[in-house]
């Protein structure tokens, strides 16, 4: 049954494939009697001996044996195929039928998959192995090639007609041995001669597997013949099994595994072809390539075969590779057949699909518009197709149709075009009847005659002119008009007015006369150009530096220009105004041709004001506004002498004085970096950071010029090793000498000071020790308890750790309470207060410790001693304090037994003064005894006591307490004080507490008033402070022995009651009422309180309202903590006093001023007394011109005020600068001017200080200047000189000296006078710059010091010059470090032209020259230095045209790695010279070539090892070749990586994998998806430049699969398979999902399972963050069916959640989610700004994600207002506009989340 065409439609494999095998017998395997399966198997067991092959289905399924039969046809192809698994059949027949493809081309008719089962149907299998046995197959070729090894002589070619006669086999059996006699075998017939043949075959074992009368039929089937051969393979010639040949692929150490021909003729060779398509006459270019050595040239043959002709072949061989090269002369098709021994080689026959070019075919530049009446020259260009025949023909607007003639020359052809009317033409252009590209085209005719220009009349500057230009009757064209007034364009606007009317206007902007040029499409119109006479005075221009910026003191120039008024002359005036309104001189100097130059000098620093009139009138740009600037006027405050390593150095600089300029510091020549702040005025703060201890040199320059006194020096200490140890910063005794040590490690160091503090915030002196080599010891004597601050500081700056601690105690100040007499066997209990001793250790020892005692804290401070005694004997007891003893210790206590007997009552408790107290002794228990009773008062007087009662019914005791205090109750029964005797009674006093010191208050100020308790005993005392029915907040504070402060903050202007009581009894004049005042509103002012002088009167006011001059109080005290005498007095205005007072010592006087004992707002004030008297100026000197002169001045003993300096000369102030050297004393400096006496005058607060004002006299040198030749450049060893001209310098010294580059002083020779002038003659004789100085008066003459550049030509080096290519740079160096400073020219002259070089500065007075040669020829190079030829001049340089010189770049822009790639390059047309060739990789290591020549041609061949760009450089001659460098680029299938393939998809839905070419290279991908033999659709997306993504959508149920290619080779791994499933249910992301998250924060991805009960093993989360980094993620199952991710990252931006079900991304993922964090949303700019200007402010939210942004803006009254939002690269810019002054209010969201600090002000 075969296959009908509804089976193949249907895709019936079985019957498919029993089709294809009966037309496989009928064309491919043959037609013998012998069955074809007995034949190949014949063969198979031929060639594979190691093997036993049986049927064409399970002896394959491992791949074994295919990879036999692959190394058999191509040795070394698989050679470890004995190695192979057979469990790993799959990956073996993939592996095997990759090879098959990729060697021998066998398709693949079955899939690995199904030649790996074991239920592979035969006829399948021997389909696919058919093609191995084929005529020409890969085992047909490798048999063949075996035969030519043994008979070459035979010069067999087939399996057929070559054996029909027998020879062949005779001559085989004979070489392997059997001796056959030749002679009379061309007598027998061909069927006796192979029958001998056979038989002498079975006597060498092989049997025939067909008759000799099939053998000598010539339709004889190969594969008989073929599997015959092939037995004697292995056939030795003794008769033995033959040894097995080795592979010519093998190395020498491989052992070959079967008997194996040579590589079959038709493959040893291979064609490749590059270019599949060409044109007629362009060559087409092809490569044979050996694939084994020992080919021979003579036996291969190529011929280029076209539709009606063959073509001429050239065969080139240059490094082993033949370059074919022909030219096809008609179109079609042609074949390349490449023929080896008569076979066709691999690759062959190539196909060249050849064409007509009619795109070579052109126009040169088509017109698109012409004018009518004149002839326009048409050109049509044919030079590089087949002669054909041209035809022009033209269409005009009316229809008239006209073919113009036609004139060929040398492959152009030109036609003139004539129109005759105005309009749209139509041009056709046909070659051999077919449209050239373009044809047909339009030409637009006009005419520009027919345009007409009314309206020209003469205009006036300034003032608009217009015309009018009429073309409507010209047809259709562009109009331009130019106008132009001395050569320069005018602006000109054009205005259409319909109908071809237009409006034609401009400005004229200057006068003269201005040229109007009318065009129609590019042509003049008639009368054009055309005149008219522009009157200007506004044309005159000013320029230079003396508009902009200038010095004071300084000349100053700019030039005006008149340009074209200058022939008629004109008012030229010039007015200067300075800042302050005066005028300032200037000098106009007439240069000629309408050009002045004006001079003028600027005395003092501001704005002026420079108003140029011409003619009356203001020329362009006046006035102008020109700063002028005093760099001498800076000056730099607050920089110390010294700094510390890692802390701040700061200084301020006033530039304030100076003008406008730019300010440039340095620190250590720009290596420390310095931070400067604008703090506004012009004063700017700086500061930077030393991180060494080096000297730090500040350099400071303000436009250009070195401020006064830069640089500065600030030398740099390091703290870091001090260390602070001592007794001081432990535990310390109150009123006892302390002491730390300071150890700096550091000599230099010599400032140490230290400042502590009291716990009660009071100052502490301390003494400090210098003892030498940088050590210190501060010593101090702590007066209180508590904690004591250190500050340690070293050269001003705190030491590492400070502040220190120091923690003083005092044990005097622990009171230890009363202890009782002791009872056997009871606890003795007592108190010891600690509270007022500070922080320490407290030790308690009964007995020496042998009795022990415990301790329990009642309260903080406060602790209950207890011990018990277990004898009579004394008890005593010691107690220390930090290893103090206390002084009451130590204590004895008796121990008595008189357990029995116990007391109680009140009267034993707490008792007020002069009452009545009683207590009961019960001695019932106790037996009969004597009672005693003594009761002691505080002051240890006894108290009366009266005892009442019997021993058998008990003691009433009676007492009255007398005074306050603890009373001492001793009750003895049997002469023993009884337990808890004696009793400790404390008796209080509420009439002996006093109040002191409450007094009126003041609102908002503390009140305080002392409660004295000292007299009342122990109590509880309760205060209220009540004012207007409310309770007052008060503080109580102990400040003694029974004496507490109570403080407490009046609000209030009212009476306020204060409630005391104690132990619940109010105290005697209790309440108290306290009257509060308001003192805020009193104030002082005056001269008095500020700076005043010594030994006069200050005085200033106080401002008191409704005070009484008794409630004021006010003190001065002096430096010296001295009391200074105060008059107050009372002033005729209301509320106002006088203050008086005379200070008599210079230094800080403390003013306190207070009002009803509260101080008055800013008290105290500090009063600084000063003396001028005490002001000493030193240094004065005589002065030079333009030479800074100095003095000294000394202020350190008049006190604080302020310097008023002034330095004058003919009544005219010189500038003078103020440097602070030490604490108040200081340097001036000054700069005179002119030659005069200068006076300079010091003041001090006003007050002139002693010998001011004084006198200095000023000489003036700088009026001498220098001139001549000798000043310049000049030529070694060549005497030369220059001239010193005096002029009015007036008489003094000359003084010349001369210095050459090495150091060495040149002997000057000085000739002439002060009136005629000095010349100095000197001969240099080395090569530099030369100084020469020459001072006069002492100081430099102008011009000095001169810097001559002495320099010697000879000593220019000139690098190798070579020879060059026609338009291509000529490139060489010249090197003139050595000659000195010069010029450097360079000629270059060729035979008819001049190349002009480029010279480029190499640094160093080294250059590169460079010159591009437009002729072929010899050119002349001339170079001099300073007009002086350099050594060799001129130079000559051979010119090589290489146009002619070609290179076949297509053969190498992409090559397999591991394979030669070849390079083409023809040379025959030029001169013979040396190739060099180079091809670096990406990492530019070089890659080994091989460069072979013959008859002018090339062939550069490398072998690229690695994947990537490889940089091919070629230079022919020396010259780098066009196109050079080029990049091939190296490829490999084996990289390339098939990624994000799911394991199984799911019908109906994309399935999607990218294939990754990163590191195989760059190339070509194709993919195939198969599915049941049919090929499904695939998209692909590119990903990226090496990722592309391919998709596919499965509808079959069934296994498909998926083959991957690069560049042709298939990708490793590849075909894969992929298992199609279809899920039950539907499974989406819910669509309610939010798109948007807030970083860090717990969010959540919906998945609606529609009612479904997943397995969470299938699904599969996850969450890619944009850094490729994954997310954590978990699926929670809800209580409605459905299901939830949660997910929290920490990243901002766009993440990706991928959720996955059974492998497939389930519907709505990949999911995405924009994560963002407010709190990276920053805010730059637009803190201030003014009213009606706008405001920028900035939104940085680049790293805070993409959200949803909330801008709100409130003005200050509240309301919203606009604003502009524009997009920035890093986010947004928010502009608005403020229209009332306050504070806006900005409130920014990002997400709806508030920005932290969201409100900006």
């Amino acid at each position: 049954m075969f296959a009908g065409s509804v089976d193949i439609v249907n895709g019936n494999l079985k019957l498919i494939l029993a089709l294809v095998w009966h037309l496989i017998l009928r064309y491919q395997i043959g037609r013998s009697k012998v069955p074809p399966k007995k034949l190949m198997l014949a063969w198979l067991n031929a060639v594979l001996t190691d093997l036993k092959i049986t049927n064409f289905n399970t002896n394959w399924n491992d791949g074994i044996a295919l990879h036999a039969l692959i190394e058999y046809c191509r040795p070394g192809t698989c050679p470890n195929w004995k190695q192979l698994k057979h469990n790993d059949g799959l990956q073996n027949c993939r592996n095997a039928m990759r090879l098959a493809k990729q060697h021998f081309d066998i398709p693949l008719v079955l899939s690995p998959e199904n030649l790996s089962n074991s239920e592979l149907d035969e006829l399948s299998g021997m389909t696919y192995l058919s093609y191995f046995m084929k005529v020409d197959s890969p085992g047909y070729n490798a048999t063949l090639c075996w035969v030519e090894q043994q008979i070459p002589e035979q010069k067999i070619k087939n399996f057929q007609k070559d054996w029909n006669d027998g020879k062949a086999l005779m001559a085989l059996v004979n070489s392997l041995g059997r001796q056959v006699e030749k002679n009379g075998l061309d007598k027998l017939d061909p069927m006796t001669v192979t029958k001998k043949g056979m038989e002498i075959g079975k006597s060498l074992g092989v049997e025939p597997v067909i008759s000799a009368k099939e053998m000598i039929d010539p339709e004889v089937d190969h594969l008989g013949i073929m599997a015959y051969v092939a037995l004697f393979q292995h056939v030795s010639p003794q008769g033995k099994q033959a040894q097995p040949r080795a592979s010519p692929f093998a190395s020498q150490h491989q052992t070959p595994v079967m008997s194996s021909p040579r590589i079959p003729p038709g493959e040893m060779l291979e064609l490749r072809a590059p270019i599949r398509q060409s044109h007629v006459n362009s060559p087409v270019s092809f490569i044979i390539e050996p694939l084994q050595e020992g080919v021979d040239k003579d036996d291969i043959r190529v011929e280029a075969v076209g539709a009606k002709s063959k073509a001429p072949v050239t065969v080139s061989w240059k490094g082993g590779k033949g370059h074919g090269k022909f030219t096809p002369t008609e179109p079609g098709l042609y074949e390349i057949f490449v023929y080896h021994c008569g076979k066709v080689i691999q690759g062959a026959p190539a196909e060249i699909v050849v064409k007509i070019d009619l795109a070579s075919v052109k126009v040169i530049n088509p017109p698109t518009a012409c004018p009518a009446r004149r002839a326009t020259l048409l050109k049509i260009s044919a030079e590089d197709a087949r002669s054909g025949n041209v035809k022009v023909e033209s269409r005009s607007p009316s229809g008239f149709t006209q073919d113009m003639s036609v004139v060929e020359s040398n492959g152009i052809y030109t036609a003139n075009f004539t129109p005759t009317e105005v309009g749209d033409w139509l041009i056709s252009i046909m070659y051999d009847r077919q449209h050239i590209e373009g044809s047909p085209f339009h030409v637009r005719v006009y005419d520009a005659e027919q345009v007409k220009v009314h309206g020209l009349e003469n205009g006036a500057t300034g003032k608009l002119f217009s015309f009018t230009v009429d073309t409507q009757r010209a047809g259709e064209g562009d109009l331009s008009v130019d106008v132009t007034n001395n050569g320069r364009q005018v602006p000109v606007q054009l205005h259409p007015e319909g109908r071809g009317t237009y409006r034609v206007t401009y400005t004229p902007s200057g006068g003269g006369v201005y040229t109007i040029r009318v065009y129609f499409s590019g042509m003049e119109v008639q009368g054009s150009p055309f005149t008219v006479e522009i009157i200007d005075a506004s044309s005159v221009v000013a320029s230079g530096d003396g508009l902009s910026l200038v010095e004071v003191n300084q000349r100053a120039t700019f030039v005006i220009n008149t340009g074209d008024n200058a022939r008629t002359g004109g008012e030229l005036k010039v007015n200067i105004t300075s800042p302050r309104g005066a005028m300032v001189p200037c000098d106009v100097f007439n240069q000629g041709n309408g050009s002045f130059r004006v001079e003028y000098v600027v005395s003092e620093v501001g704005e002026y004001k420079i108003e140029v009139l011409y003619h009356g009138s203001a020329i362009t740009g006046s006035p102008f506004r020109v700063h002028s600037s005093d760099w001498s006027r800076i000056t730099v405050r607050n920089l110390r002498q010294t700094g510390l390593v890692g802390r701040m150095v700061d200084f301020d600089i006033d530039t304030s004085n100076a003008g406008s300029g730019n300010l440039e510091i340095m620190v250590n020549e720009g290596t420390i970096p310095c931070s400067v702040q604008n703090r506004g005025n012009r004063q700017f703060h700086a500061s930077f950071m030393p991180k060494e201890v080096i000297p730090h040199i500040i350099q400071m320059r303000f436009n250009g010029h070195n401020v006064p006194n830069s640089p500065f020096t600030v030398d740099i200490r390091n703290l870091s090793n001090v260390t602070v140890t001592g007794p001081g910063l432990q535990l310390t005794p109150v009123n006892a000498v302390s002491y730390v040590d300071v150890r700096t490690g550091d000599r230099s160091i010599r400032d140490v000071t230290a400042i502590i503090t009291s716990p009660s915030g009071q100052p502490v002196s301390n003494h400090v020790i210098d003892n030498g080599s940088g050590s210190f010891r501060i010593e101090f004597t702590p007066m209180g308890v508590g904690t004591f601050t250190i500050e340690v500081f070293c050269e001003g700056s705190p030491v590492n750790g400070s502040p220190f601690n120091c923690k003083a105690f005092d044990s005097s100040a622990i009171v230890v309470g009363s202890v009782p007499s002791g009872m056997v066997g009871k606890p003795v209990e007592f108190k010891v207060d600690v509270t007022r001793a500070g922080e320490g250790q407290l030790e308690i020892m009964v007995n020496r410790g042998s009795v022990p005692n415990t301790v329990k804290m009642l309260q903080k401070g406060v602790f209950l001693v207890s011990f018990t005694p277990r004898d009579s004997q004394p008890h005593y007891i010691n107690i220390k304090f930090n290893s103090e003893q206390l002084p009451c210790c130590p204590i004895t206590v008796p121990i008595l037994d008189t357990s029995r007997v116990t007391v109680q009552g009140e009267g034993l408790h707490q008792v007020a003064v002069n009452r009545q107290s009683y207590f009961h002794v019960s001695t019932q228990s106790a037996g009969e005894a004597d009672l005693a009773v003594r009761v002691k008062g505080p002051s240890n007087c006894v108290v009366p006591v009266k005892v009442t009662g019997t021993a058998s019914a008990g003691f009433e005791v009676e007492y009255t307490p007398t005074e306050a205090g603890v009373h001492r109750i001793e009750v003895e029964y049997a002469n023993q004080l009884i337990s808890g005797s004696p009793f400790m009674v404390k008796a209080y006093d509420v009439g002996s507490i006093s109040v002191e010191k409450i007094t009126d208050g003041v609102v908002g100020r503390r009140s305080s008033f002392f409660v004295n308790t000292d007299n009342a005993g122990e109590g509880n005392m309760e205060i209220t402070i009540e004012a207007s029915g409310r309770k007052i907040q008060n503080h109580v504070r102990q400040i003694g022995q029974g004496r507490f402060e109570v403080s407490f903050t009046p609000m209030d202007a009212c009476e306020h009651q204060v409630s005391i009581t104690f132990n619940g009894e109010t105290i005697p004049g209790s309440p108290f009422v306290l009257g509060i005042t308001d003192a805020s509103k009193v104030s002082a002012r005056g001269d008095g309180l500020s700076l005043v002088p010594c030994h006069r009167p200050s005085l200033f006011n106080i401002n008191a309202p409704g005070a009484r001059m008794r409630d004021l109080d006010v003190k001065v005290t002096g430096p010296r903590n001295q009391p200074v005498k105060v008059i107050v007095r009372e002033t005729t205005t209301i509320d106002e006093f006088s203050v008086e007072w005379t200070p008599e010592e210079i230094g800080d006087h403390r003013v306190d001023i207070s009002y009803v004992n509260m101080t008055v707002p800013g008290s105290p004030f500090t009063a600084r007394a000063w003396d001028a008297n005490k002001v000493v100026v030193t240094g004065m000197k005589p002065g030079r011109v333009g030479k800074p002169n100095s003095f000294n001045i000394d202020a350190s003993s008049a006190g604080a005020g302020n310097l008023e300096i002034s330095v004058s000369a003919n009544d005219i102030n010189v500038p003078n600068f103020v440097k602070q050297e030490q604490a108040a004393r200081f340097s001036v400096s000054y700069t005179p001017q002119v030659v005069d006496t200068h006076m300079i005058s010091v003041k001090f607060n006003g007050d002139v200080v002693p010998g001011s004002p004084f006198f200095c006299a000023v000489a003036d040198g700088t009026r001498a200047t220098l001139s001549g030749e000798g000043l310049h450049m000049i030529p070694v060893h060549h005497a030369t000189s220059f001239r010193v001209d005096i002029n009015d310098a007036g008489d003094a010294d000359l003084d010349v000296k001369i210095t050459a580059p090495s150091g060495q002083q040149v002997p000057p020779l000085v000739g002439g006078d002060k009136e005629s002038g000095f010349v100095i003659d000197y001969s240099p004789n080395e090569v530099g710059r030369y100084t020469v100085t020459v001072l006069y008066a002492e100081v430099d003459v102008g011009g000095s010091p001169a810097h001559p550049e002495v320099f010697d030509s000879s000593l220019v080096r000139v690098g190798q010059i070579g020879d060059g290519i026609l338009g291509q740079p000529v490139k060489f160096e010249v090197d003139t470090s050595e000659a000195g400073a010069g010029n450097l020219t360079v000629d270059v002259t060729g035979y008819t032209t001049n190349a002009q070089p480029e010279i480029t500065p190499l640094g160093g007075a080294r250059f590169d020259i460079m010159f591009v040669p437009i002729e072929s020829c010899v050119h002349n190079i001339n170079i001099t230095f300073n007009g002086i030829a350099v050594p060799g001049a001129p130079f000559k340089s051979q010119i090589f045209d290489l146009g002619n010189l070609t290179v076949d770049w297509n053969s190498v822009r992409w090559v397999p790695v591991d394979k030669p790639a070849p390079i083409e390059l023809d040379a025959r047309g030029v001169p013979r010279a040396n190739l060099i060739a180079r091809v670096s990789d990406q990492n530019n290591q070089s890659t080994p070539t091989v460069v072979t020549e013959r008859d002018g041609k090339y062939l550069v061949e490398f072998t690229p090892p690695a994947v990537g760009a490889y940089t091919i450089d070629l230079q022919y001659s020396g010259q780098t070749l066009p196109g050079c460098p080029f990049t091939s680029f190296a490829y490999d299938a084996a990289l390339v990586k098939v990624v994000d393939l799911p394991s199984y998809g799911v019908i109906n839905q994309e399935v999607a994998f990218v294939v990754d070419t990163e590191e195989g290279g760059q190339g070509d991908v194709d993919v195939e998806v198969t599915c049941n033999g049919q090929l499904i659709r695939t998209r692909r997306q590119k990903l990226d430049i090496y990722r592309h993504r391919y998709t596919f959508t499965p509808v079959t149920l069934a296994d498909h699969s998926i083959e991957v290619s690069f560049n042709y080779d298939t990708v490793r791994d590849t075909p894969k398979v992929l298992r199609v499933t279809d899920p039950l249910k539907t499974i989406n992301v819910s669509k309610g999902n939010s798109n948007h998250a807030v970083v860090e924060r717990p969010s959540v991805v919906f998945i609606d399972s529609d009612n479904l009960d997943l397995d969470l093993v299938q699904m599969k989360v996850e969450i890619k963050a944009p850094n490729g980094e994954l997310v954590p993620a978990k699926i929670v199952h809800q209580p409605d069916e459905d299901y939830k991710v949660e997910y929290s990252s920490k990243f901002t931006g766009r993440h990706m959640v991928e959720i996955l079900y059974a492998g497939q991304a389930i519907l709505g993922s990949p999911f995405y989610v924009e994560i963002y964090d407010p709190n990276k949303i920053r805010i730059e700019g637009g803190r201030t700004g003014s009213v009606g200007q706008p405001i920028e402010f900035e939104i940085i939210r680049s790293e805070a994600g993409k959200a949803e942004l909330g801008v709100t803006i409130t003005n200050p009254s509240g309301n919203n207002i606009t604003y502009e939002s524009t997009p920035t690269p890093k986010g947004d810019r928010i502009t608005y506009t403020p229209s009332i002054p306050g504070p806006y209010q900005i409130y920014i969201t990002y997400g709806g989340l508030d920005v932290p600090g969201n409100v900006h002000s």
